[in-house]
């Protein structure tokens, strides 16, 4: 029986994926700054904060607004 178990488990083992995939906590934000008439703004400072942490993150939009 305990060979059974033993057998069992090495072929669970083996049918189970090689790394468990984490949450890194961090993501993507994209988007153009634009003007009310929808001309792109470069050089805009934009800063997002994650209101959980107040963790802040600033960047500066390109020639194209991005």
């Amino acid at each position: 029986m305990a060979a059974v178990a033993m057998v069992l488990g090495l072929e669970f083992v083996g049918i189970s994926p090689p790394e468990a995939w984490a949450q890194t906590g961090a993501g993507t934000i994209t988007g153009t700054v634009r003007e009310a008439n929808q001309a792109v703004v470069p050089g805009a400072q934009v800063t997002v904060t994650n209101m959980g942490t107040n963790v802040s993150a600033k960047a500066t939009t390109n020639e194209v607004g991005v």
